[in-house]
């Protein structure tokens, strides 16, 4: 019998006391991208987190809190981005529903694939016609120039840029994130409304 998940349960007590953990997380996985001055984003690592443990929604809040708070203290153009880290918090969270993060391993190549496409189909749009290009990641946006430069359009060159960069991020934070939950006792775990899964 598959069982029948409430908006309740997403947002339990335990799951609203991690959101603003998980929101530090993110914000701090983009400032040492940085600083580091590394080609990829780690700011969504929390929100994949709590899509895996509490849920779709409280993933996509989560998601929204942290461009929010990335774009007020640092770079306001991190603001509109929130759709796409509360997209990948929703995709995230219905896909450990169905145990996609529980099952064989293999698996977790279409977890990247799947999550990589939810942000090239919200992130790209924005870049292209908001931001001629330029996103958030001065690694990425100086991949961009070169391509077009080279004679890329715009369109090739930024979704191409971001399939690319966003592979890469979301195994690196898929990794993260595994250590993450291989440190959380299985007595935590559980309350959260996905967090059995993970138990051992």
């Amino acid at each position: 019998m598959t069982k029948k998940y409430t908006l309740k349960e997403d947002f339990s007590m335990v799951a609203m006391l991690t959101i603003p953990i998980a929101v530090a997380i993110n914000v701090v996985g983009d400032q040492i991208v940085q600083l580091l001055k590394l080609p990829i984003f780690c700011d969504t690592i929390g929100t994949i987190l709590m899509g895996m443990l509490a849920g779709p929604w409280a993933a996509a809040v989560t998601g929204i809190l942290s461009n929010l708070v990335m774009g007020i203290t640092d770079n306001p153009t991190l603001i509109p981005f929130a759709i796409t880290n509360a997209t990948v918090g929703i995709v995230a969270g219905f896909m450990a529903r169905k145990d996609w993060f529980c099952t064989q391993k293999w698996k977790y190549a279409v977890i990247v694939l799947a999550l990589t496409i939810a942000t090239i189909c919200t992130a790209s749009p924005i870049t292209i016609f908001f931001f001629g290009g330029v996103s958030g990641n001065g690694g990425q946006s100086v991949a961009i120039a070169s391509l077009m430069a080279a004679g890329t359009n715009i369109v090739t060159a930024v979704i191409g840029t971001d399939f690319w960069v966003n592979i890469l991020d979301k195994i690196v934070s898929l990794i993260i994130i595994v250590g993450i939950l291989r440190v959380i006792p299985d007595r935590t775990k559980i309350k959260y409304s996905l967090g059995e899964k993970y138990a051992k």
